[in-house]
C-alpha cells in the first residue's frame, strides 16, 4: 500500500497500523459493540511490527496522546485527562491494527488493539481545523463548547 514511515520499506502483505479515527459504538445484547467509524484524523503505515513498536513512542508522543489500553464498555476514560468518555457518542479512538493487504484498494484487519480513546475537551485542536469527517456528527462533536 505504501512505504513504511520507520525504514521505508514497501508495505506488501501485512501494513501494521497505527491511526486515530472518529467513531462511535452502538450496544446490542450478547454480541460485541459495533463500531460506526468516521474519517481518519491520522495514520501511520509500517512493514512490521517491530518497526511499528519502535515508532510507536515517538508517534504517541507527537500526537500528546498516552495509552491507557480503554475496555469496551459503554463509558471509558479519556487518556488525556481521566474524564469518562461516552463511547455511543463520537469520540476520537487510537488503534494499532494489523491488516492484511487484500489488494491496492481493500484492506482487511486481522487484529487490532485500542490504545486510546479522548474525551470531547482533549482532542486535538487540529479535529476542528483540518477534519472533514465522513458524516457531520464528528466534526460538529469536536467543535462544540463542552
Amino acid at each position: 500500500m505504501g512505504p513504511c514511515m520507520k525504514c521505508g520499506t514497501w508495505c506488501e502483505a501485512v501494513m501494521y497500523e497505527l491511526s486515530a479515527c472518529f467513531e462511535k459504538l452502538s450496544f446490542f445484547p450478547d454480541t460485541l459493540p459495533v463500531a460506526d467509524v468516521g474519517d481518519y484524523l491520522w495514520m501511520e503505515e509500517f512493514c512490521s511490527c517491530d518497526c511499528r513498536a519502535a515508532a510507536r513512542p515517538s508517534v504517541l508522543a507527537k500526537h500528546d496522546i498516552p495509552v491507557r489500553y480503554p475496555g469496551s464498555g459503554p463509558v471509558e476514560t479519556c487518556a488525556r485527562c481521566g474524564a469518562p468518555v461516552d463511547m455511543t457518542a463520537w469520540h476520537l479512538a487510537v488503534y494499532q491494527i494489523d491488516m492484511r493487504i487484500v489488494s491496492d484498494v481493500v484492506l482487511q484487519p486481522t487484529n487490532g488493539t485500542l490504545l486510546a480513546v479522548l474525551c470531547r475537551r482533549c482532542c486535538p485542536a487540529e479535529a476542528g481545523a483540518e477534519v472533514e469527517p465522513a458524516v457531520a456528527a464528528p466534526k460538529e462533536a469536536f467543535t462544540q463548547d463542552v
